[in-house]
């Protein structure tokens, strides 16, 4: 017999644990209740509703096929704007991205004939502070430059993505009609 305190072996009649002094029950032929019950049983959780995303908005209506999206794609790939221009003129969708595509490829290479520009110029004046003027300007061209890659990403998600949102700063102006 064990004390059910402090664990010691216990033998004879003690009425009380000579160790820690827990009074000893006397031996019975019942089966004594178990002190430590069993846990009952953790509920299984009620299953979560599984995500179901919402398709953007769709401004004309419908949502665009993939054959509209990737024209919509090509857009704001410089010269295969050409591609969306004259391949879908019934596609509202297609053409608002021609048209925001259009102007991009048309401030990319007004920029790039900026820069050649401004090259020739300080190819021809020599050394002197009008080059380091000239300088100054190439490099906001290359950083105008990064804006219109960063522009052509933009449009190219929403184009991937069916939406007809404008692109900041060079978006409010239309070309095609």
């Amino acid at each position: 017999m064990y004390c059910p305190n402090c664990g010691l072996e216990i033998s004879g009649d003690i009425k009380f644990c000579p160790d820690c002094g827990t009074p000893i029950a006397p031996i019975s032929a019942e089966p004594q209740p178990n002190p430590f019950p069993e846990p009952e049983p953790i509920p299984e959780p009620e299953p979560r509703p599984t995500y179901q995303p919402t398709p953007p908005p769709v401004e004309n209506g419908t949502e665009p096929d993939s054959m509209e999206k990737t024209l919509a794609l090509e857009a704001y790939l410089g010269i295969l704007v050409l591609a969306p221009i004259f391949g879908a003129k019934n596609s509202p969708f297609v053409r608002f991205h021609a048209n925001q595509g259009l102007i991009l490829c048309a401030t990319s290479i007004g920029l790039s004939l900026l820069m050649t520009f401004n090259s020739v110029i300080m190819a021809s004046v020599g050394a002197s502070w009008l080059n380091i003027i000239l300088g100054l300007f190439n490099g906001l061209y290359g950083l105008a430059s990064c804006g219109i890659i960063v522009l052509a990403v933009i449009g190219i998600i929403n184009a991937v993505k069916g939406r007809m949102k404008p692109l900041p700063i060079i978006g409010k102006f239309n070309i095609l009609k």
